[in-house]
């Protein structure tokens, strides 16, 4: 499990050169969401959530200028 969250906080995310702003979510192949977050000028800032696929919360973090504040907070 930590492997998995591990792994999709290092996976770079390409934006083709455009800053991101706002919430971005990324979802499974079966359409459920799989991660939200938000960004401020391409560095996230905001609470961080991790979903199983069945739809229930796996973690969350929150971030301040792109840092991670505390430890991930898991519901498992």
């Amino acid at each position: 499990m930590k492997k998995l969250i591990l792994l999709l906080l290092f996976i770079p995310l390409v934006s083709f050169g455009q800053v991101k702003n706002g919430e971005h979510n990324t979802y499974y192949e079966s359409g459920e969401l799989k991660v939200t977050v938000n960004y401020v000028d391409g560095v996230k800032q905001g609470l961080e959530k991790l979903f199983y696929e069945s739809g229930s919360s796996l973690s969350t973090a929150n971030y301040v200028d792109g840092l991670a504040q505390g430890e991930w907070k898991s519901f498992y």
